[in-house]
């Protein structure tokens, strides 16, 4: 079984204990469901921040002068690499390093409170459903055509079920 280890950092102003254990849970159920029969640690930052950040990073690496909700950062871009899947970086470990970094997530707090009026759905559901779409992205996963965009809304319908029926 794999360890994990979630990195959580959320700006002060956002913080509370029960949003750090829901983004643990969403990280843990999420990546248990593609790593199940390893012995490697794999760890993630979960980010928490507000419109400034997002809108910056936004800029600088999507080109998008706007805020948006959720962003990932993959530690090995698949856009750099065709042949990238996070399964074949894990295969390729020397025994002696035991460890993988997956990336970076930053999501939006008040575009994820503001979606979630906007969705008419609680916070902690706005808050999941960015989260898991994030790890995917980081996990390989993708919309840019219709194929793509079917298997990510399957993935993520499968981990909601989960992460909801857990909570």
């Amino acid at each position: 079984m794999h360890d994990f280890k979630i990195n959580i950092q959320i700006q002060t102003r956002y913080q509370n204990k029960e949003l750090k254990n829901l983004l643990r849970q969403i990280a843990l159920t999420t990546l248990s469901n593609f790593f199940q029969i390893q012995r490697d640690t794999l760890s993630i930052d979960i980010i928490i921040s507000n419109d400034t950040l997002l809108h910056n990073l936004n800029q600088e690496f999507m080109g998008e002068d706007s805020p948006t909700d959720v962003l990932a950062f993959p530690a090995k871009s698949s856009k750099s690499d065709p042949s990238y899947s996070v399964n074949s970086q894990i295969q390729l470990l020397s025994p002696d390093n035991n460890h993988i970094y997956l990336g970076e997530v930053y999501l939006s707090y008040p575009q994820a409170k503001k979606q979630a009026k906007q969705h008419h759905h609680s916070l902690d559901h706005e808050i999941t459903t960015l989260i898991v779409h994030g790890i995917l992205h980081i996990l390989g996963f993708d919309h840019t055509n219709i194929k793509e965009n079917f298997e990510m809304e399957q993935a993520t319908k499968f981990l909601l079920n989960q992460i909801i029926n857990k909570g």
